[in-house]
């Protein structure tokens, strides 16, 4: 099985697992298509919580499963991966899975890293309505 993580700043967002790498390899791009056409329309200065506010309200559409964890920082890169999409403020993988994904698991560049499973959105949400 192969699962799709989205990784920016301080957050990881574990997307659903497909059973085969072609399927998982189709939302892949479809998240990379929109990504970039987010990007392109942007043309934000200021990228420092988009990626992240991305992770938590613009990837549901291309979800099968979905799980919020915590890191150090998205740039300490994932090891074993199928495909990757990297810019410097994000990080897309595919990776292969047994069964259940666990984000303890994944090998990393340094050894040393944080995670905790987060089920809530830090922070406070603010609405103003006139």
């Amino acid at each position: 099985m192969f699962a799709i993580l989205y990784e920016a700043n301080s957050s990881g967002f574990y997307l659903g697992m497909d059973n085969t790498l072609e399927s998982a390899e189709t939302r892949f791009r479809k998240i990379t298509d929109d990504l970039l056409e987010k990007i392109n329309n942007e043309k934000t200065n200021n990228s420092e919580k988009f990626f992240e506010m991305y992770g938590v309200f613009n990837i549901a559409i291309f979800c099968t499963d979905y799980e919020c964890y915590k890191i150090t920082t998205h740039k300490n890169q994932i090891l074993n991966y199928k495909s990757i999409f990297q810019l410097v403020d994000f990080c897309l993988y595919i990776i292969e899975i047994d069964n259940k994904f666990c984000p303890i698991q994944m090998k990393r560049n340094e050894n040393y890293f944080y995670y905790s499973n987060n089920t809530h959105i830090e922070g406070a949400l603010e609405l103003i309505m006139n």
